[in-house]
Order: C-alpha cells, then structure tokens, then sequence
C-alpha cells in the first residue's frame, strides 16, 4: 500500500515493486480522494485493474487477501470488509474542500 503525498513519486515505484515479486499493489490518493489497485501482470508490469472513488463508487477486490475496499461520502471514509462483504471496519477520511 502506498499513500500519495505532494511531491510523492509512487508511480515511479511501481517498477521496484515488480523487481521485487509484489502481487498487488494500492495506491491510495488524497487530491482527490481515489483508491487504485494494480496487479502485476503476466509482463511483469503493473496495471490498474480497479479504481473507487467519491465519484465513481466500484468495490475493488484483492486477488491476495481475502478484502474488498471502497471509498464511501456517507460518512466520508475507507470501507474495509471481508471478501464476503461483512463489515471490517470504516476507516474515517477528510475531504479535501
């Protein structure tokens, strides 16, 4: 899991992270908010498979670990949950205005 900061370079990180076996990889956005999970792919390079946002509201599934993970406006948070869909818990977030 990555989180981007302001001058962060974490797509550039994707290479190492291929160099070194990494399945999956989530990159979580703050501006604006947006989860994005990569998968490593049969290349050996990582490609987005799943994007959940305010705005577009996708449940992203991990092939590694048993969890799903969405961002939800309602209260403004994380949602974490098996991947059977019961509830793990809600990670709180603040939107950026």
């Amino acid at each position: 899991m990555e989180i981007v900061s302001l001058g962060d370079r974490t797509l550039e990180k994707l290479v190492f992270y291929a160099a070194v076996g990494t399945r999956e990889l989530l990159v979580i956005d703050r501006d604006p908010w947006q989860l994005t999970l990569y998968r490593l792919s049969y290349s050996k390079k990582f490609v987005p498979v799943a994007v959940s946002s305010i705005s577009q509201k996708a449940i992203i599934r991990s092939d590694v670990l048993p969890i799903c993970l969405q961002l939800v406006l309602e209260p403004p948070c994380i949602r974490l949950t098996h991947a059977d869909e019961r509830p793990i818990r809600d990670i709180p977030i603040r939107l950026l205005t």
